[in-house]
């Protein structure tokens, strides 16, 4: 997996988070993520608190490059 970007940006309108499936109302602050993995392009958007768990639970911590 090659993570192309991540980065925190402010909705502007509503998304699903990756990881809990719960809404990202426009105007709040999430992480936006974008990788390929085994050449398929995939993109994702998740509540901070989540991107963090995600990290945490899948990669101890630190994200592959």
């Amino acid at each position: 997996m090659t993570v192309l970007s991540e980065r925190p940006v402010q909705g502007r309108k509503p998304h699903k988070c990756y990881h809990c499936f719960g809404e990202i109302e426009p105007g709040i602050r999430h992480i936006a993520t974008s990788w390929l993995n085994d050449g398929c392009f995939q993109n994702a958007r998740m509540h901070f608190e989540c991107s963090e768990a995600w990290t945490e639970f899948n990669w101890g911590g630190t994200h592959p490059s």
